[in-house]
């Protein structure tokens, strides 16, 4: 099954492919899949924002199910090493969550 996540993944690898628009794809090395509470597989990697039309930060983590995509702004230099829970957390953290849903409108 060829899921969001699998795409997601797709897009982190070409991270040294140049866009049409002269830079690069703005992704991170880095990623990290965990499961919530629920089963719900997500990857979360961090993303270079500062190019990004109305960004809070620098960078961001975008949290990515087949479902959604949750961008989260402020978040801790040692996301990489948070556990399972603690991520699922983070990624609905008050303090920069944004939940996109990809549901068809």
């Amino acid at each position: 099954m060829y899921s969001f996540v699998h795409k997601a993944v797709f897009l982190v690898a070409k991270v040294s492919e140049q866009r049409a628009d002269g830079y690069a794809d703005r992704w991170f090395h880095g990623s990290v899949n965990y499961l919530d509470r629920h089963q719900v597989g997500w990857r979360v990697t961090e993303r270079d924002a500062r190019r990004d039309p109305g960004s809070r930060a620098d960078r961001c983590l975008i949290f990515a199910s087949e479902d959604a995509v949750r961008r989260v702004w402020t978040y801790p230099p040692t996301w990489r090493t948070m556990s399972d829970r603690e991520l699922e957390a983070l990624s609905w953290s008050p303090l920069g969550a944004l939940r996109l849903s990809l549901e068809p409108s």
